[in-house]
């Protein structure tokens, strides 16, 4: 076989992998299960990233009153809240810590800060707004309970102060962490479910979650809280 006859073969390969990523991106997708935001039916939120985890900034009125984080902290007003793999969570990043959260499912956390006042004011970390339906913010507050692991007598199991003693958390999470389910998937996935325009799969990259937010940020009119 000539040169270009090798070269050929090669690109047909690498558009035929390529293509096959491209459709496992789109079919495993997740459904949208709220639809998305409209003028007159808006709420906003923030989704935060620190150079290689996303997390979401959420307003603690969006949460009932008996809700795991609102009983931990009854004075917030947001929440900074975001997922991952324990050990590398909870004890810091390293090499091994790395590829154990990869490689095998690891056990997940939830990281929770409570703030009296808007995270953007408090974090220097990269963050854009994101618009949700009334019922796309129920339904992402309904996700992330559901991310929480329960003990048998049906409470939140809280494991220890966070990063900021006094003001965060470490609960453990429900999902098991790996190479396929990153932490910034999770956040991508929970927003796609919420009624947000995003790809899930492909958003292993922090940056991938903020550019794809970037891309298709939606602005529009907040409810109106005297048609409550």
């Amino acid at each position: 076989m000539t040169r270009a006859g090798h070269f050929r073969t090669w690109a047909i390969r690498l558009g035929a992998l390529l293509g096959a990523i491209i459709f496992v991106c789109w079919a495993t997708n997740p459904s949208m299960e709220a639809p998305r935001a409209t003028d007159g039916d808006c709420t906003t939120i923030h989704v935060s990233d620190n150079g290689w985890h996303t997390s979401l900034y959420v307003p603690a009125a969006a949460f009932p009153r008996d809700h795991p984080f609102r009983k931990t902290f009854a004075w917030a007003e947001w929440f900074h809240i975001g997922w991952g793999d324990e050990g590398f969570f909870r004890d810091g990043p390293s090499i091994w810590r790395g590829v154990d959260a990869i490689i095998p499912p690891s056990p997940s956390v939830v990281h929770v800060i409570a703030l009296n006042r808007p995270p953007m004011e408090v974090f220097s970390e990269r963050s854009v707004p994101v618009s949700l339906s009334r019922s796309g913010q129920e339904q992402l507050v309904d996700l992330l309970t559901q991310t929480l692991a329960f003990d048998h007598a049906g409470s939140e199991i809280l494991l220890s102060d966070g990063h900021y003693p006094q003001v965060s958390a470490f609960y453990r999470a429900s999902p098991s962490y790996h190479a396929f389910h990153t932490c910034n998937q999770w956040t991508a996935g929970i927003l796609r479910k919420s009624g947000v325009e995003i790809n899930a799969p492909v958003s292993m990259l922090s940056g991938t979650v903020m550019w794809q937010l970037e891309r298709s940020a939606q602005t529009c009119r907040p409810i109106d809280p005297s048609v409550e």
